[in-house]
């Protein structure tokens, strides 16, 4: 109900500003298409033959058919080997990567690190060397979200790394006074009032940068 209602929304009769509406309506499309996702798997897990689940799987992961097995096949299985969204990891018709196949040699370093993981750290620890300081979301789309998805496709990550991260790009805190940002390499909490401030210093910092480069041109200018 709550998607039906979502996209019944007609944005442009908002009376949003531009930015605010583009915001809003890739919002509701994110939330559209994993509505969509999630009621595709939930129709062929209930419904679908065993080659349909395995198609659906090898769509969504990039994982190789040949690869893919059912967690009934196994006990105990690991849920890092699931190839289904979050909402089914107790499916009993779930896919997974396949035991003892070449693809679970790159999924995972071990039983106990899968390739997610080593890349969240390996992201985590590119953000703190750069020092990054970011508290929107067109800045992290724009800085990190690139990296990102350089890291997916070299380390053979599962769809869950790139969810994940849109996870923590859009946490809030209670009634939005709070919001997760990047300052200096580091995740932290803030109040929307001390992330403003923090717009504000940057802005004046950029404007002194620009006035030193401009008394620079200019010192060198009359040196000639």
């Amino acid at each position: 109900m709550l998607n039906q209602s979502i996209s019944q929304v007609d944005v442009s009769q908002l009376g949003l500003p531009d930015e605010l509406a583009a915001s809003v309506s890739e919002f509701i499309e994110r939330k559209l298409a994993d509505a969509k996702v999630k009621d595709e798997w939930a129709a062929t897990l209930e419904s679908g033959t065993d080659e349909e689940i395995i198609t659906l799987a090898n769509k969504h992961s990039g994982i190789t058919t040949n690869a893919i097995a059912f967690a009934s096949y196994y006990e105990d299985y690991s849920w890092r080997y699931n190839l289904c969204p979050h909402d089914y990891y107790q499916h009993p018709r779930r896919p997974v990567i396949m035991r003892g196949s070449k693809e679970i040699m790159v999924h995972s370093r071990s039983e106990n690190q899968c390739a997610n993981r080593l890349c969240d750290d390996i992201l985590s620890r590119w953000i703190r060397m750069k020092k990054l300081t970011i508290l929107d979301y067109k800045e992290f789309q724009e800085i990190v979200e690139p990296v990102a998805r350089e890291l997916g496709s070299r380390f053979y990550t599962s769809y869950h790394f790139m969810n994940n991260l849109r996870q923590i790009r859009y946490w809030r805190g209670d009634k939005d006074t709070q919001a997760q940002v990047i300052v200096g390499g580091k995740y932290v909490w803030l109040h929307t009032s001390e992330i403003e401030n923090i717009y504000r210093m940057r802005e004046i910092l950029k404007k002194t940068d620009k006035l030193t480069e401009r008394l620079e041109l200019l010192r060198k200018s009359r040196r000639y």
